[in-house]
């Protein structure tokens, strides 16, 4: 099977559900920038990557899927050339994407790509933070990780995983997305990191919503396009 455009990959997550709206008047989603800005912005949409088998929330995510969408990213690694010796996936919807592009690495380079991942802290909240980097002793002190996760926002679950990599011994050079929100992601690696860490995404909201312009009614993609510009980075 060919691989898609980004035109079709954009409609391809539409279809499998990936996308989800929330158009009612006042309505909208809340994202984990919200923990800490609570009167920010809600957003008329969100992205849904987990899979059927996602333990507290499954999601329309196939093997099928999962495999297409290692076929963009790796389209975004061999165009970009980030230098690695093992992928790290972000909890929970970043761990099968991480495994799918492992195994697709893999097969394309020869050899095996050995794949890191977080311990789950669950906060006095309820809410659930990175851990340590679980079995850091499988991987030289040194290697170079490529953080893989669905989508970015506002960087802060990346920048908190990068730190976990970093109290292991390891570098992060690149961190790779399917979506990134465009919302403030790419600023906050680079302020935090000296320029250091890379931000690649196979699309950016915008670009997704412009491929699907003609999916919507009008007054939903003018209201998702409203939301855009008023959160854009840069």
């Amino acid at each position: 099977m060919s691989r898609p455009s980004l035109e079709e990959f954009s409609l391809i997550l539409k279809k499998a559900g990936v996308i989800e709206l929330d158009m009612r008047p006042g309505g909208g989603a809340r994202l984990k920038h919200h923990e800490g800005d609570p009167i920010a912005l809600l957003s008329p949409y969100k992205f849904n990557f987990a899979t059927p088998e996602h333990p507290t929330r499954p999601g329309p995510v196939t093997q099928e899927l999962l495999w297409t969408i290692s076929e963009m990213l790796w389209r975004e690694v061999r165009s970009r050339r980030p230098r690695f010796d093992a992928i790290a996936g972000i909890p929970r919807a970043g761990e099968p994407i991480a495994e799918a592009l492992a195994a697709l690495a893999s097969e394309r380079l020869g050899g095996t790509i050995p794949l890191l991942y977080f311990e789950k802290i669950e906060g006095p909240d309820g809410a659930r933070e990175i851990g340590p980097v679980r079995n850091p002793e499988s991987l030289r002190r040194g290697s170079l990780v490529l953080l893989v996760d669905d989508v970015v926002t506002r960087a802060h679950n990346k920048l908190e995983a990068i730190r976990r990599l970093e109290e292991a011994g390891f570098t992060v050079m690149c961190v790779l997305v399917v979506i990134d929100r465009e919302e403030g992601a790419r600023y906050s690696i680079n302020r935090a990191t000296g320029w250091k860490v890379e931000l690649n995404s196979v699309l950016t909201a915008r670009r997704l919503f412009d491929a699907l312009a003609f999916e919507y009614r009008w007054e939903v993609w003018s209201r998702i396009q409203a939301y855009l510009d008023q959160t854009r980075d840069g």
